[in-house]
């Protein structure tokens, strides 16, 4: 198993409509906002780059393995930053980032996945700097900082409160079966005290037959003796 990954199981309750909702806002708005789009040809390259990370971002949450979840997630980010030079949209590439920053947060060490961050961010600085100037690339870079520190907080809250539910859980099956170890040994403990008893009748019925007995074996000695 390589070092750096954490293999995480999706939890049955988590659904993927948080990433459907943040991505179907993210393209209405980057068309409405960029309505040349719709004339020059470029929605469609920008549809089919927005399909390509949602099948990403889901399979980086559905896939569990040391290599493609990685490397999925990777390929996400990298189509998340290709879009900023085909919509010129200052708020798109940032916003659907955010994904990809929780979903790091999930599958790699705390040090990696900041690592991960920094790079990211990086990366946001520079996209912006192809459609616009370094003052507007850093000044986006800066915001999307912040925005990732809220991320990675809440990210780690709500794995802190997941690791949490599956300990209790862990806890409670163990208690079951605690409890269930506890019944057979009781139900074995009674017989057992059962057959003790038993046994000690029987024991005490034994002796008081043989003895029942022997006085019946001189009785009738005697009377054999007084018949002679």
């Amino acid at each position: 198993m390589i070092k750096y990954y954490k293999p995480t199981q999706l939890d049955p309750s988590t659904s993927p409509i948080p990433i459907y909702v943040t991505i179907g806002a993210a393209t209405v708005a980057t068309l409405l906002g960029e309505p040349q789009m719709l004339f020059d040809g470029r929605w469609v390259i920008f549809l089919m780059a927005m399909i390509v990370f949602t099948l990403l971002s889901l399979g980086t949450g559905y896939i569990h393995h040391p290599r493609w979840q990685p490397l999925l997630l990777i390929a996400a980010a990298a189509t998340a930053l290709a879009l900023e030079p085909i919509t010129n949209n200052f708020l798109l590439t940032p916003t659907i980032t955010f994904i990809t920053v929780s979903q790091a947060q999930t599958i790699f060490s705390p040090r990696l996945a900041n690592l991960f961050g920094v790079v990211l961010t990086l990366g946001i600085v520079l996209s912006l700097k192809i459609s616009s100037d370094w003052a507007l690339a850093i000044q986006g870079g800066i915001g999307y900082a912040a925005g990732y520190v809220f991320i990675v907080i809440f990210t780690r809250i709500a794995i802190r409160e997941r690791e949490a539910r599956e300990e209790l859980q862990t806890l409670y099956q163990q208690l079951e079966r605690t409890k269930d170890e506890l019944a057979e040994y009781s139900s074995q403990v009674a017989k057992l005290a059962t057959l003790r008893e038993r046994n000690r009748l029987a024991r005490d019925v034994h002796d008081s037959l043989g003895h029942y007995l022997t006085v019946i074996n001189v009785q009738l000695e005697v009377v054999n003796k007084l018949m002679a």
